[in-house]
């Protein structure tokens, strides 16, 4: 679909006309959910399949649903999906995702998003989600055990987060995060970047995208998280629970190296610093340099250490030097809000 900007009213159309695969009188739609698994997937046969079995090993006590988007992937992805949906009707509810509706380009034919992880939120019925893309996988049997249970006996809580572990598929190391306790998010909200979307639990309002501009940041699991930080209060559970893959072909870190990809999301993190600037949550300049910095840095050394490609490297460089140089007023005027 080719659209200039991305409206909620969009979304909300394409959802309201999709159906959902094996109908609406499976079991699982019979029943009323504590906790919605949510994951997406596009051209991720390789591990989707490991991804949906560590969500069946949960050990609970109450009822809980696995929704899946599928996004029109163009290997065996889909028919991987139909398969579990098929073996676990008391458990998944999948939505067959058409590209042509899900996938948005701009008016030169590029792409810019998919809405899948829009629409399948909008599919989660339960009032608390838990997150959990189609590459990465959990690894603890009672992760939305110990998460609900937290959630349960205090409505206050707005989200739960844990420890994971981040696995290379280029080279097969594993790194154990660096993730703690941060007591004050408000002062240094720099701190969230080391929370992994894999080991949240969130309230169904920090799902909510009720504005337009939400719609068209490619930056979705921090806008979670800030909502999060406003809506309620944060709790941590220190254990690990979940492993992130990175390079994987379909994931967001096998295309860190694209300049336009960096650039949009330098982009969209300025305008969501802009938003809440004046709202008292953290320092736009000390955000932006402690998160941004890395960011871009870590793109220089992948280009330079396995693309060998230096003119490519100095374009990754240029947004370093322009983060310096605009203020989040210059970037508001050309990035209509």
């Amino acid at each position: 679909m080719i659209l200039d900007k991305i409206t909620k009213e969009y979304v909300d159309k394409v959802f309201l006309d999709e159906e959902e695969y094996l109908g609406k009188n499976k079991k699982v739609n019979q029943t009323v959910p504590k906790v919605s698994v949510w994951v997406i997937t596009y051209n991720q046969e390789k591990y989707i399949s490991e991804c949906l079995d560590s969500i069946l090993m949960q050990e609970v006590d109450f009822d809980y649903e696995i929704v899946i988007g599928e996004d029109g992937s163009s290997d065996n992805t889909r028919e991987i999906c139909k398969k579990y949906a098929d073996k676990y009707p008391e458990k998944i509810r999948l939505f067959l995702r058409d590209r042509e509706k899900s996938a948005i380009y701009d008016r030169n034919g590029k792409f810019k998003r998919s809405i899948n992880s829009f629409l399948t939120f909008k599919a989660c019925r339960a009032d608390y989600v838990a997150l959990c893309e189609g590459d990465d996988y959990w690894t603890c049997k009672d992760k939305l055990k110990l998460q609900y249970n937290i959630v349960k006996d205090d409505s206050n809580v707005s989200m739960v987060y844990m420890d994971h572990t981040i696995r290379n598929r280029r080279t097969g190391k594993m790194k154990v995060s660096s993730t703690k306790q941060f007591k004050c998010f408000k002062n240094n909200i720099s701190k969230i970047d080391k929370i992994h979307t894999s080991t949240l639990l969130v309230s169904r309002s920090c799902i909510y995208f009720n504005e337009n501009w939400m719609y068209n940041l490619n930056i979705t699991d921090l806008t979670i998280k800030i909502k999060a930080i406003i809506l309620g209060d944060i709790r941590y559970v220190k254990k690990r629970v979940s492993v992130y893959n990175i390079f994987n072909e379909g994931s967001w870190s096998s295309t860190l190296v694209d300049k336009r990809i960096l650039l949009k999301s330098y982009k969209s993190w300025l305008i969501l610093l802009n938003y809440l600037k004046g709202r008292g949550y953290f320092s736009t300049v000390q955000y932006v340099k402690n998160r941004e910095l890395r960011r871009y840095r870590s793109s220089i050394r992948i280009v330079l250490i396995e693309k060998k490609n230096i003119f490519l490297a100095v374009l990754c460089l240029l947004p370093v030097f322009l983060m310096r140089q605009y203020s989040i007023y210059t970037h508001k005027r050309y990035w209509k809000l």
